[in-house]
């Protein structure tokens, strides 16, 4: 009865401590999005040899083919690249891994551990994902840098208007990896911040690190498409406007010959 009590009061101090945390991942999540990447690989790969080998016939199974490989094999890595991280910060923590994690009412506070481990052990992906966006940061910024100078100094007048708005607009992109670059600088915190298995519900949750490569890579495709839309504008507009000068140019030479000639006739 006395250990009951103990036990009881014990889960209910770790309540008030933990709160309610939910399991992200187990086996079965990260084995059923194992075998959906392969098989998604698999048909890939089958869609790109008949591309490849271009069979009559057969354009419309290797083009659904190839991009149902892609569009569903791509999360499905994805979705086990995060469990297979989310296991290690497990392990850090002492805890085991769950193979369904309905058995623990998806309830990270249930599951058996085997240990006690340090804080924030995985503080340093903080500091990693600093880094990493601030280094983005400045190649994009150099990248546009580049854009700026070659099209609003090199190229005369008539283009600065354009790019220098597009050239704004990729800043302004550009700004958001200084942006979470300082929110991964705040998150190195071992006193406001915490790992998502670790139990206090008083410190907020930081940023993984499968979150923090996943958003960089969206956000440097944002950023890429970005430029090369912004190049490909100032190159198209300033074609446009080179053509139009040689057409009115040809149209005053034309009209100057004209001219010229009813003179000679007169």
């Amino acid at each position: 009865m006395i250990l009951n009590n103990g036990e009881k009061a014990y889960n209910r101090v770790k309540e008030e401590r933990c709160g309610s945390m939910k399991i992200k991942f187990d086996n079965i999540t990260a084995k059923t999005a194992k075998y959906c990447a392969l098989i998604f690989t698999v048909l890939l790969l089958i869609g790109l040899v008949f591309s490849f080998l271009e069979i009559p016939g057969t354009e419309v199974f290797y083009i659904m083919a190839v991009y149902t490989g892609v569009l569903v094999g791509l999360p499905c890595y994805v979705v086990l690249f995060a469990a297979k991280l989310y296991f290690a910060r497990l392990r850090a923590y002492g805890y085991e891994i769950p193979d369904n994690k309905k058995i623990y009412g998806n309830n990270l506070n249930n599951l058996p551990k085997t240990r006690e481990a340090g804080r924030s052990l995985f503080a340093k992906h903080s500091r990693i994902g600093m880094w990493m966006y601030f280094a983005c940061f400045v190649l994009f910024l150099v990248v546009d840098v580049m854009y700026l100078i070659k099209w609003h100094f090199m190229k005369g007048h008539f283009m600065k208007d354009i790019c220098t708005f597009l050239f704004t607009v990729c800043l302004v992109l550009d700004s958001v990896w200084l942006i979470l670059a300082v929110i991964m600088w705040r998150q190195r915190n071992t006193e406001k911040y915490r790992d998502d298995v670790e139990c206090d519900k008083m410190r907020k949750e930081r940023l993984n690190l499968e979150n923090i490569i996943v958003f960089a890579i969206f956000w440097a495709i944002v950023c890429a498409v970005a430029c090369i839309q912004a190049m490909t504008t100032t190159k198209y507009m300033d074609k446009v406007q080179r053509e139009n000068a040689q057409v009115a140019a040809s149209e005053l030479k034309m009209a100057d010959n004209t001219v010229e000639l009813g003179n000679y006739e007169s």
